[in-house]
């Protein structure tokens, strides 16, 4: 389930769609809240503790590797004809990243709520 909202937003992300990369994450969001709530408080908890560790580790797989991750993942990315070595992050990658971070931050205020 983690695996296919990541595939979802690395190909929105790779045709520079944050919008789209964005409605991903707030899906994928609404629907986890609404599995936890159908589970007891203890099950609840344990649910959304495996959902954010496997975001985790697919967050630590993309920052380590992102072309790997992608390519596990099925995502197909055309390569540019011609690639700038510069320190820039690509659109795709600012997309990932924002959608991550705010996913991340929503489960945490979902724990305290």
């Amino acid at each position: 389930m983690v695996e296919e909202n990541w595939r979802q937003l690395l190909t929105f992300g790779a045709q520079g769609s944050q919008a789209m990369g964005a409605a991903v994450v707030k899906r994928f969001d609404e629907k986890i809240e609404k599995q936890a709530a159908t589970l007891d408080p203890a099950g609840s908890k344990e649910f959304l503790a495996a959902v954010e560790e496997e975001r985790d580790r697919l967050f630590d797989e993309y920052s380590s590797s992102p072309d790997a991750l992608k390519k596990r993942l099925g995502v197909n990315v055309a390569a540019p004809a011609s690639r700038n070595h510069s320190n820039r992050q690509g659109m795709g990658e600012t997309v990932v990243k924002t959608a991550v971070r705010a996913s991340i931050w929503a489960a945490i205020f979902a724990l305290f709520r």
